[in-house]
């Protein structure tokens, strides 16, 4: 039974499926407003011809009517207009006389007007007033684009009419046809689209897919892997940022190990120590027993101090910095009322750096004073220990100069990692992090701390990036 809280996985439509869906739909919906409007105007075009086209024929009749002379009867120019008339080719003509059907052309007509249900009785009502009318008329499904024209002759009361219709089937049939070869090209056009577009999709989503098979496959025990990052689109720069969060985990793992490693060993002989002080206790002897006291007091300190120093590193190498516009004169200013504190040692500044960058000013801080302290207690006492700063080669650089013992080059590059002391510590005291620590907060900054050591001492420099405001 699945735990409390817990929520099952829905099945959805994948990301692939929704960005094929979305292209076709905006595909289809642009191909189907084209494709209608584009109808839509050469259907208009057509529609303007035919009564372009009934306009000819109402200026040929008028032409005929007003030519003929000597005409005495409506029927006898009604039969002049036929038979000079042109019918259209996709329609026909017809004469009616008093509201009947009396003549029709002499040649084949794709229409025949006489023959439609109801056309002679409609347009003999609608020019019954005389005037000259347009319409359309619709039998079955077929719709017919007419003119009217009313004929007569002054002293003969029969009424005339001379009518043209132009099938409007006919004539939109190419629009018509057009459109259906549209359709049929748009519908293939939207699969082409579809299978074209699955494919780019597929490769698109390549990265990703194989993202999730490695976030499925990975786990804290091998932090290795990968994704190779092919191109320089979106996709890829995720996959970028997927393996830069990964290396950052795998840091954070390793640096965990580490510190769980360091306390496990740091921890054993001073645990040990105190241990064997408990197991020689007697606890009838009064020094035995303030002995013992003492040795644990201290062992317990250092462990304290070991636990602090390890989180205090563990905390710079992961938490972020605080970065503000630093000034370098001031800050050594600053590090050198704290450093006259340490007593025993004449505390001077050789130098200023004048510049404004930025930094994390509490952990520079911190890392500096470190190395004053360390001078502070290898150095000779009553010695003088330099604070200098300066910009060079684009560099900031903070150092604490003493009159110690040259540290042996061996120990050089030794003394910066975890729990490593120089052979000239002694017996003083210390947990050995330290210098650790300084090369911590320096590499968070993206610099690093160099040791240059003679006869005339030791020079401690911190190198960081001189990043001014405004230009990270």
């Amino acid at each position: 039974m699945a735990s409390e809280g817990t929520t099952s996985a829905r099945p959805g439509w994948s990301v692939r499926v929704r960005i094929l869906a979305s292209i076709l739909v905006t595909a289809a919906l642009g191909l189907v407003v084209a494709g209608l409007v584009s109808y839509g105007l050469q259907r208009g075009a057509t529609l303007r011809e035919v009564d372009a086209r009934l306009t000819t024929e109402l200026t040929e009749a008028r032409r005929v009517v007003g030519a003929q002379s000597g005409v005495t009867s409506t029927r006898t120019a009604l039969r002049q207009v036929l038979s000079v008339a042109v019918p259209p080719e996709d329609g026909g003509t017809v004469g009616l006389l008093d509201g009947r059907v009396a003549f029709t052309p002499g040649v084949t007509e794709p229409v025949h007007p006489e023959k439609l249900a109801g056309f002679a009785t409609r347009i003999a009502r609608e020019t019954a007033d005389g005037s000259v009318r347009k319409g359309t008329f619709t039998a079955g499904d077929r719709s017919y684009r007419y003119l009217a024209v009313p004929v007569s002759v002054a002293g003969d009361p029969a009424r005339g009419v001379f009518a043209v219709a132009i099938d409007l089937g006919r004539r939109l049939e190419p629009v018509d046809g057009t459109f259906r070869a549209y359709a049929l090209i748009a519908g293939i056009v939207v699969v082409v689209i579809g299978l074209i577009g699955w494919i780019i999709a597929g490769r698109l989503l390549a990265p990703i897919r194989r993202l999730n098979a490695m976030a499925q496959r990975i786990g804290a025990d091998d932090l290795r892997e990968r994704i190779p990052v092919e191109g320089d689109d979106d996709v890829s720069v995720l996959t970028g940022t997927v393996n830069s969060m990964l290396d950052r985990i795998e840091t954070g793992v390793q640096q965990r190990r580490a510190l769980l490693d360091d306390v496990r060993h740091e921890l054993k002989a001073p645990l040990s120590v105190v241990r064997g002080e408990f197991e020689l206790l007697d606890s009838g002897d009064p020094l035995v027993i303030a002995q013992a006291q003492r040795v644990g007091v201290e062992e317990v300190d250092r462990m304290a101090a070991l636990v602090d120093g390890l989180t205090d590193l563990t905390e710079v190498q992961t938490s972020a910095l605080a970065r503000t516009p630093v000034d370098v004169a001031a800050l050594t200013d600053d590090l050198l009322a704290r450093a006259s504190t340490m007593s025993g040692h004449a505390w001077r500044v050789d130098a200023r750096a004048a510049a404004v960058v930025l930094l994390d000013r509490e952990r520079i801080i911190q890392a500096w004073l470190q190395l004053a302290d360390n001078a502070a207690k290898y150095a000779p006492p009553g010695s003088p220990i330099a604070i200098g700063s300066e910009v060079a080669g684009g560099e900031v650089l903070l150092r604490v100069v003493d009159e110690g013992t040259p540290i042996a080059l061996a120990d050089r590059d030794r003394i910066f990692k975890r729990f490593a002391r120089g052979r000239a510590a002694g017996a003083r005291g210390g947990s050995g992090l330290g210098l650790a620590i300084v090369a911590a907060i320096a590499a968070a900054h993206d610099g690093r701390v160099t040791l240059g050591s003679d006869a005339g001492g030791n020079t401690f420099t911190i190198h960081l990036p001189a990043r001014t405001p405004g230009r990270v």
